[in-house]
């Protein structure tokens, strides 16, 4: 196997990551306005489980990128709960950050083929694209209330943090920003403004936002946001289309 891992740069496997990368299938970036992984579908070593393996190297990142990624695989391995994507397993080895999860493919990649497609569509498919909307949006919804109910905010909320697994169900993916309620100098707080302005409510974008921080909003607006990007509004107009 250890050619497999020659292909992603390593000499050797990861040192407490049982994962390895399969052979003979590309790679496919997952790229959000904060950080760019790389997935590739892979294989337990031990149980022989498939998974996908979110990877990102930081050997040339700024120290913002390392603090996310970081923060991203922290996040991965604790927050197990009810409609986030599964992490089976997390390492750092060589400047490079890796994450195992339950297999899967980025939302995008489904809307661009659905988009790509939908002039050939009739009645029918029509609505069942719309009946699974409307379960994903439910699954994101249910990863939300989990999170809050203990205390987490997501902050990333958009198409690029939703990843479909087996059987089309959607998984709320994108930890690099979550954080508690009202943490002082949170990540979140530190580095919201890479997201795009349409991203973020329009009370975080005033001057004196960090002095009054309250943030369980965030997540309300990036879920709105979020079913415009799906039902095909551009993001440019998402803004206009909310005021």
């Amino acid at each position: 196997m250890a050619f497999l891992w020659k292909a992603m740069g390593l000499l050797e496997a990861v040192p407490g990551f049982p994962y390895t990368p399969s052979s003979g299938v590309g790679s496919t970036t997952a790229a959000t306005p904060t950080l760019t992984w790389t997935m590739r579908p892979g294989v337990g070593s031990e149980d022989g489980r498939d998974v996908t393996i979110f990877s990102i190297n930081l050997s040339k990142a700024d120290s913002s990128v390392k603090e996310l990624a970081r923060h991203a695989m922290k996040r991965a391995k604790s927050l197990l709960l009810p409609g986030l994507l599964r992490c089976y397993g997390a390492a750092e080895h060589q400047e490079t950050v890796y994450i195992a999860t339950e297999p899967c493919e980025p939302l995008k990649t489904q809307l661009l083929q659905s988009s790509d497609a939908s002039s050939d569509e009739d009645g029918d498919e029509e609505e069942a694209f719309l009946e699974s909307v409307a379960l994903g949006l439910k699954a994101v919804g249910t990863a939300l209330t989990a999170l809050h109910r203990n205390n987490f905010v997501h902050g990333n909320v958009s198409s690029d943090s939703v990843f479909v697994i087996t059987g089309g169900e959607w998984r709320l993916f994108g930890l690099e920003l979550a954080t508690t309620f009202n943490e002082p100098h949170s990540i979140y707080q530190r580095y919201a403004s890479l997201l795009p302005e349409l991203r973020r409510p329009p009370e975080t974008l005033q001057l004196n936002y960090e002095t009054g921080m309250h943030i369980s909003n965030v997540d309300s607006w990036g879920l709105a946001c979020l079913i415009y990007e799906v039902l095909g509004v551009p993001r440019e107009e998402s803004r206009s289309q909310f005021e």
